[in-house]
């Protein structure tokens, strides 16, 4: 949630979820990314997608 509100969106997503939900899993907004970015409390960057209303 931190990341997301960060970054403007609603929700991000790690690369893993992202493939797990195949393509664009959530209607009604936009999926952007990926974008690499560090998450608090881990080493490292982390692919990021997020989602956006409309």
């Amino acid at each position: 949630m931190e990341v997301a509100a960060r970054n403007g969106a609603e929700l991000a997503l790690s690369g893993e979820l992202y493939r797990a939900a195949g393509q664009n899993p959530l209607e009604g907004g936009t999926l952007q990314g990926p974008v690499e970015t560090a998450i608090r409390g881990r080493s490292g960057m982390m692919t990021v997608w997020f989602w956006r209303c409309r």
